[in-house]
């Protein structure tokens, strides 16, 4: 028994380690070539066409909120978009804690964007 709890604690361990991988969910089936600048728009949406290319998230933790959107904005060049329209950050759930006889939530956020290309 005390193998098999091991076992798993050093699964989630190394599953830990890598630090947060940003998600993305397609809006296209077209590709693009990978750009070398993203162009970060927090409160305004561009006067210009543009195609909306994916949405791209990433789970915040503590030492993670401030690089968070330059890691949004390296996974957008990777997709070939030419600006990343920063949507904010939004709750996607909680995990329960147990401790005794309590269980304690601590809440899951992430921060998102939409990747889009310039027509």
């Amino acid at each position: 028994m005390r193998f098999f709890l091991a076992a798993i604690i050093f699964v989630l361990v190394v599953a830990g380690c890598g630090g947060p991988q940003p998600k993305v969910m397609r809006y296209t089936n077209q590709t693009f070539s990978p750009t070398d600048h993203v162009e970060i728009l927090r409160t305004s949406i561009p006067d210009r066409q543009y195609i909306e290319i994916a949405e791209i998230s990433i789970k915040v933790k503590k030492g993670n909120k401030k690089s968070a959107a330059t890691l949004l904005s390296e996974k957008a060049a990777k997709l070939g978009a030419d600006a990343l329209l920063l949507m904010g950050e939004r709750s996607v759930g909680a995990v329960a804690i147990p401790v005794g006889e309590m269980v304690f939530a601590k809440p899951i956020r992430e921060i998102y964007g939409i990747a889009i290309k310039y027509k």
